[in-house]
């Protein structure tokens, strides 16, 4: 791996780690989202949720273009692109003002110890997805991968 032109060893456990962590995090962010929005309604105004749908749709459709695939399913793909990743990121807005305001002015109001259980489960969880998604892009054809 070169950052910056340097050669950088990147060790195999470190690697996993992170990307537990990091997918962890983004599977917190979205649960506590979901809470907030449950209770609250949706932390970003409906125009701005629009806009998010619509650049993602379009980044979505032009990826899927790019790729070679025919003008329905590249319309299908930027749809489900502009759908998930709208959800995404309302939820971690949702989330944000969770552990901003939380419930009733006190953020996490769950304590620590939940906090930490609960994350320690999603690393879990985030890895055994991490793998199973690694485990069947390797089974791929090559044609396939990109």
């Amino acid at each position: 791996m070169f950052v910056g032109g340097i050669p950088i060893r990147v060790n195999y456990f470190i690697e996993a780690l992170m990307a537990s962590v990091v997918v962890a995090l983004v599977m917190l962010g979205i649960a506590f989202g979901v809470i907030y929005m449950d209770r609250y309604g949706s932390p970003i105004h409906p125009a701005l949720v629009l806009m998010i749908g619509a650049v993602s749709f379009i980044i979505g459709s032009a990826f899927f273009d790019s790729r070679g695939a025919d003008q329905v399913r590249s319309l299908i793909g930027g749809g489900v692109i502009a759908l998930s990743s709208t959800f995404v990121i309302v939820s971690i807005a949702g989330s944000v003002m969770y552990a901003i305001y939380g419930v009733n002015d006190s953020p996490f109001p769950y304590g620590w110890e939940t906090m930490v259980s609960a994350l320690s489960v999603c690393m879990v969880a985030s890895m055994i997805i991490l793998k199973f998604i690694l485990n069947q892009l390797s089974a791929l054809p090559r044609s396939y991968r990109g």
